[in-house]
């Protein structure tokens, strides 16, 4: 059985992507690869970088994760973000990009 904080995330993974979907992007979701990213959303235009977080962060986690992300070389069409889950919305911090 999957631990509680695992089900947390990935339902907050899938909420991310219908919201990418939504706004036109191809989204695949890196179940189970333990990369830096936990989807690749691809678009017109843009392709996203997206680490999605669940649940309260504290200063310190959320400045690893960015310290983690931030050095991950990508050329200029693609922008690497973080995704917070906040009190149902998200807070979205562009890393990078145009």
């Amino acid at each position: 059985m999957p631990s509680r904080s695992y089900v947390r995330g990935r339902r907050a993974e899938y909420e991310a992507m219908e919201h990418l979907v939504m706004q036109g992007f191809q989204v695949a979701r890196m179940a189970g690869s333990h990369g830096p990213f936990d989807l690749v959303a691809i678009g017109p235009q843009t392709v996203k970088l997206v680490q999605v977080k669940s649940g309260e962060l504290d200063a310190f986690e959320l400045r690893r994760a960015r310290e983690r992300l931030a050095p991950i070389p990508a050329p200029a069409c693609v922008v690497k973000e973080l995704w917070l889950r906040v009190r149902g919305g998200w807070q979205i911090e562009v890393l990078n990009g145009p």
